[in-house]
């Protein structure tokens, strides 16, 4: 990127800029646009994403929102890679290594059964929208779904909507999940 300064204007007139090295602005104007479609011509849009991998790529994710819904204890099978990173807005906030998607899963909900009820008592139930967005390269897969979170804190119901980000790889001809994380967009006391 071409670092521009801002120069003081004259009353009456534009601002105007000048670059450090002395380009003209309108020739950056011009070309930048240019180079970014050129950089762009090779990247996958949700759009240029079949159908049939986008249901493939979805799956797993479906299968992890389902086993939530249902608050089973036991981590779903056939979702993640190992060694799985995941962020998530509770803490650690990261798990990784030992603690991968599988530790995530058992910190969600509960490894004892104390913890499981209190699990069960938020009456929690994700839903996940078509991807927003969606890459695949090779055998690694990149895909966003806009999702929604429900559920009971403090006798209060919740809505979290958030932006759920996936990595996947295909594995044997199956796509698992190597790493995710839930970036909350909002957060509202549900109605």
């Amino acid at each position: 990127m071409i670092a521009a300064k801002r120069l003081p204007a004259m009353p009456g007139t534009l601002p105007k800029f000048h670059n450090d090295n002395g380009r003209s602005p309108m020739k950056l104007a011009f070309f930048a646009p240019l180079a970014l479609a050129a950089l762009s011509a090779g990247a996958a849009r949700a759009d240029d994403v079949s159908a049939a991998d986008k249901a493939a790529l979805t799956a797993p994710v479906q299968h992890l929102a389902d086993s939530i819904n249902a608050g089973n204890a036991e981590v779903p099978q056939g979702v993640f890679a190992p060694g799985s990173v995941v962020l998530d807005d509770f803490a650690p906030f990261h798990w990784t290594g030992k603690t991968d998607g599988a530790g995530w899963y058992r910190a969600l909900v509960g490894t004892t059964h104390q913890q499981h009820g209190d699990f069960l008592a938020m009456k929690g139930a994700v839903k996940i929208g078509e991807p927003a967005f969606a890459r695949i390269q090779d055998n690694n897969a990149y895909v966003v779904y806009p999702s929604t979170f429900d559920f009971t804190e403090n006798g209060k119901r919740i809505h979290q909507m958030a932006e759920w980000l996936f990595t996947e790889q295909r594995i044997g001809g199956k796509w698992l999940i190597t790493g995710h994380t839930w970036a909350i967009t909002a957060e509202l006391a549900a109605q």
